[in-house]
């Protein structure tokens, strides 16, 4: 099963620092995760890194409604190049995170167990 979707981040305090992302989810199609905890895991992943991304770009970041911090807005394909991709691979172990800045190069990549995703010991 596969989730692939485009995205525009703006910020309206940091106009300059809006980024195109390219979201990817993938898990086996047999037993290991439901098709609605991919979508439920992928969106809860995606919405993190949205918020936590618009924090640190918003110049003022102390306001009224999250609404007003950022906009994000859904393509249908992207727009030449992506800035971000955020790739989240599922498997019977866990799963794997990874981030990758298209403009530097650069990758992180973060490896959980199931039970480490879901705060266990």
């Amino acid at each position: 099963m596969v989730i692939e979707e485009f995205g525009l981040l703006s910020i309206p305090s940091a106009p300059d620092a809006g980024m195109q992302l390219r979201l990817y989810s993938e898990a086996p199609a047999a037993g290991v995760v439901s098709r609605d905890n991919l979508v439920a895991i992928t969106t809860v992943l995606q919405t993190t890194f949205i918020l936590e991304v618009a924090m640190s770009l918003a110049v003022n970041p102390n306001v009224e409604s999250l609404l007003d911090l950022f906009d994000y807005k859904e393509l249908e394909e992207p727009i030449g190049n992506v800035d971000m991709e955020i790739n989240i691979y599922m498997s019977k172990g866990g799963l794997q995170i990874e981030f990758r800045d298209t403009r530097t190069n650069q990758t992180s990549r973060t490896t959980l167990t199931w039970k480490e995703f879901f705060g266990g010991p």
